[in-house]
Parts: structure tokens; C-alpha cells; sequence
């Protein structure tokens, strides 16, 4: 598998000739709409897909075998079986039962062939049901021709030329019948698709693929057999049901799987689904942009280029949670002491704003093992941090993000109940008793000013007498 230079477990899709690296489409920059380019170089980026990007059918059999169970698959599936079932019972004249049945039929077949050409175009998930009837019995004609005439050619064959020439030529149908769906759902022309140089190409291109799918449909196609003995004929309707249910999921099944091999093998077959396309070629949130920048630049070890995508992202989506961690992150994890301290206090407050108070207590922890001298700069931030150590039992960290902030900040409004947080830190720690004695001392004298300054508050708000007397 051609992988990206960055991510060795992932298909490269891109290529840029500019710097000959690959890249998958998380390591390209998708900041406008149908562009992809380098975040290197700038250039324009070369989009590849080929057999080896693409998870090989035999290994998705699990999935394959569950891309019917959902509400509109499922729904089509039982359904038409039940349709096809309550028709063979009901008294209807000849030509009514043979429409109905015939829609019932193109339905069935529709929806398969829908099945093989979403798959086919990269889309993993079954169509609606609506698209089993648009066109009903459009792509039913197109088959029964389409077999007609190989049956014409083979007849032929066998009774002008040789019976051996025919029964060669009939061999060759049997076992090209799949390669013949896959270049009709592709090319929608019954003429090419039955073109014996058109469908054996398409076999000699996929290779030893086709062979193994063979012998998946053979298997799958004894399965039904067999479940369809299993079920049996004891009780007709609910028998018949069930019987046209399992044919109908294992239709599906098979029609999605050789969807998926021409998915697969799409380079070899000279066509490129326009769906990957452009779900390689999206446009991507700035955040995520600058995100896919930093993961380049990281693998490039340009941490200072880093540094600065870190700072222009934050600027540019404040509010992205990812890219403040991520920063926080890289700083910590670089060393980086005097960048960390200058991030710390914006970081922190921003914790706050948005409600993440559980991770404060943890990465003031981390910050102080990198600058052990940080303090914030504001005392509501030393307070909240304070407030989540002591509910982390880090008592320690309360009383040094608490100490001295009386002399700091003398006017702040919070002082009395953050020296309560101290002292009742100081308490949990039983070397400090003295401080913890100290501690309470100071609250009480906080307390005295605060009353003192209350009163003399009070005294310049009261009314003085001789604007009461003029009153």
C-alpha cells in the first residue's frame, strides 16, 4: 500500500511533485472548497487513487454481509419478498399478475443494480428506497435483451460452427456473467457490456480478485439453496417469505460486493469515482486546517513554525477547545518555561469560560512542573485554582496560590473567604499548625477592616444634618 509520509497505516491520496511526498487527506490543506495543497510548499497537489489505497474486498466480507441491515435495505428485502409471495396467491387474471410481477421483479433487480453503482462510485451505505423504483423496469428490459442475445449467440454458436464452440462460448458466459453486470452498471450500454473484448478485459485487469469473487458468489448462491431446503414447504406462505427474503439479502450482498471490486480496482480500469473525489477534496473548518498544519509541522520537527500556527489559530477560532489544549499540550510537553508562563493565565481563564473546571486543578499541576515560580496574575483565577486543589486534596498548592495575597491585592472582594480556603488547606496539613493558628489570626483582622470600612462606607452615604434640616 502507497502510504502517507506522515501516517504510515494510511493510503496516500496525494502526491506533491514539489517536495515528493505522499499524503493522506488528513495532511493536506483543505481550506478552499476543490483545492488540496501541500502545507510544505503551498503547491497544488496531485490527487492518485489506486488498488493499493483501497481495503481489498475479501477483507470487508463482514461488512458486505451487513451492508443490508439497515431501514431502507431491510425494508426492500422483506418487503418485496412479501409482495412477490401475496401475488402467487392471489386470483388475478393472467396479464395483471404478470405486470405486477414484472414490477415486483424490476424493483428487485433495480435496487441491486443501485447497490453495485453506489458502491462502485465509493458511497458504503444502501440506497434509499425510493431509488428501487425509479425506472422499475428500465434496467429488467435492458437484461432480459441483454440475454437474449448471448443466448442467440450462443445458440448460434453451438448449431452453425461447433457444439463444442458453443459450449466453450457458453462457459465463458457463466463465468463472465459478473464481469458482464459490472461493465453494464458502469458503462449502462447492453451492446458493450456483452462485447466479449469489453467484459474479459475487465476480468484480465482485476486479476485473481475476480476469481476469488467468483467463488464467494458460488458459495453465497449454494447458501440460499441450502437455507431454502432448511426452510421447506410446510407452511407455503410464510415459507415463501421467507425464501424470497433470503434470496433477495443475499442479492444484495453479491451486487454490493461486485460494486466493491470495481471500487477497488478503479485505477486499473481507467476511471476514477468522482464521490472520493470529492470527499478527498472537501473544505475544512480553519480550525482543522490549522490543526493538519501543525501535525505536518510537527512531523517536520519546525516547532518554533509550530509555536506560531498555534498563536495565528488561536486568534483566528477563539472558541476551538482543541486548539488551546493541543497549545497547552506542546508547550508542556517542549519545555518551553517562559512561553508556558505568557500562555498560562489567558489558558487557565479560558478553562474557566468555558466550563471545564475539572482540568484546571490538573494542568496548573503540569505548568508549575515546567515554571515552578507561575503564579496568576489575577486574584479570581488564584482563587478558583485554589477552590479545585482543595477539592483534589492538594492542599499544598491552595496555600501557595493563597499566600501573600492580602499584601497583593488588598482591595480584592474575595480575600476573607479565599484565607478561609488557607486555612482550612493549612488544617489538612499537620507541620503547618502554626500557620494554620497565623492564618485564622489574619482572617480575623480581614474581618475587622471589613467592618471597619463598612462603617466608614456607611458614614459617607448617610444624609449629613443640614441637608436633612433643609429637607
Amino acid at each position: 500500500m502507497e502510504s502517507c509520509n506522515y501516517h504510515p497505516l494510511a493510503a496516500s491520496n496525494f502526491y506533491c511533485n514539489a517536495c515528493a511526498k505522499q499524503y493522506c487527506t488528513d495532511c493536506v490543506d483543505h481550506s478552499v472548497a476543490s483545492e488540496a495543497r501541500c502545507f510544505l510548499c503551498g503547491g497544488d497537489l496531485a490527487y492518485h487513487v489506486s488498488t493499493a489505497n483501497i481495503e481489498p474486498f475479501w477483507r470487508r466480507l463482514e461488512k458486505a454481509f451487513k451492508y443490508p441491515l439497515n431501514t431502507n435495505a431491510l425494508t426492500m428485502v422483506f418487503g418485496l419478498a412479501v409482495l412477490s409471495s401475496i401475488l402467487t396467491s392471489l386470483p388475478l387474471p393472467g396479464l395483471v399478475l404478470l405486470l405486477l410481477s414484472l414490477i415486483v421483479a424490476g424493483a428487485t433487480v433495480n435496487y441491486s443494480f443501485k447497490c453495485l453503482t453506489s458502491t462502485s462510485d465509493g458511497d458504503m451505505t444502501a440506497p434509499n428506497m425510493a431509488d428501487a423504483f425509479s425506472g422499475t423496469l428500465g434496467v429488467l428490459w435492458q437484461l432480459l435483451v441483454m440475454t437474449l442475445l448471448v443466448g442467440a449467440v450462443v445458440f448460434i454458436l453451438a448449431n452453425q460452427v461447433s457444439p463444442w464452440l458453443g459450449m466453450l462460448a457458453g462457459l465463458v458466459v457463466i463465468v463472465g456473467s459478473p464481469a458482464i453486470l459490472m461493465c453494464f452498471a458502469h458503462t449502462g450500454s447492453v451492446l458493450e457490456s456483452i462485447n466479449p473484448l469489453v467484459f474479459l478485459r475487465l476480468i484480465y485487469r482485476v486479476g485473481l480478485a475476480y476469481w476469488v469473487l467468483i467463488i464467494f458468489l458460488l458459495i453465497m448462491m449454494s447458501s440460499v439453496t441450502v437455507i431454502s431446503q432448511l426452510i421447506g414447504n410446510q407452511l407455503s406462505a410464510l415459507s415463501s417469505i421467507l425464501q424470497a427474503t433470503v434470496t433477495n439479502y443475499y442479492a444484495v450482498v453479491m451486487f454490493h460486493l461486485m460494486g466493491y471490486l470495481l471500487y477497488q480496482y478503479q485505477d486499473r480500469l481507467g476511471f476514477a469515482t468522482a464521490d472520493l473525489s470529492d470527499q478527498a477534496r472537501r473544505q475544512d473548518d480553519p480550525a482543522d486546517v490549522v490543526l493538519a498544519h501543525i501535525n505536518v509541522r510537527l512531523k517536520e520537527g519546525e516547532y518554533q513554525r509550530v509555536d506560531e500556527l498555534f498563536r495565528h489559530g488561536i486568534e483566528l477560532a477563539r472558541r476551538d477547545k482543541r486548539l488551546w489544549a493541543r497549545y497547552f499540550e506542546f508547550l508542556v510537553r517542549t519545555g518551553h518555561a517562559s512561553a508556558l508562563q505568557t500562555f498560562a493565565d489567558p489558558y487557565l481563564n479560558f478553562l474557566l469560560e468555558t466550563a471545564q473546571t475539572d482540568r484546571l486543578a490538573s494542568d496548573y499541576k503540569k505548568i508549575r512542573q515546567v515554571a515552578p515560580a507561575y503564579l496568576p496574575a489575577h486574584p479570581n483565577l488564584r482563587f478558583q485554582l485554589a477552590n479545585q486543589c482543595q477539592v483534589g486534596g492538594d492542599a499544598l498548592s491552595v496555600v501557595q496560590l493563597i499566600n501573600g495575597m492580602h499584601r497583593q491585592f488588598p482591595d480584592y472582594d474575595q480575600l476573607i473567604a479565599a484565607y478561609r480556603l488557607m486555612k482550612l488547606a493549612l488544617d489538612d496539613l499537620p507541620k503547618m499548625a502554626g500557620q494554620a493558628e497565623k492564618c485564622q489570626s489574619l482572617i480575623e483582622s480581614l474581618q475587622r477592616k471589613a467592618l471597619v470600612k463598612s462603617a466608614a462606607d456607611g458614614a459617607d452615604s448617610a444624609p449629613s444634618p443640614e441637608s436633612s434640616g433643609s429637607a
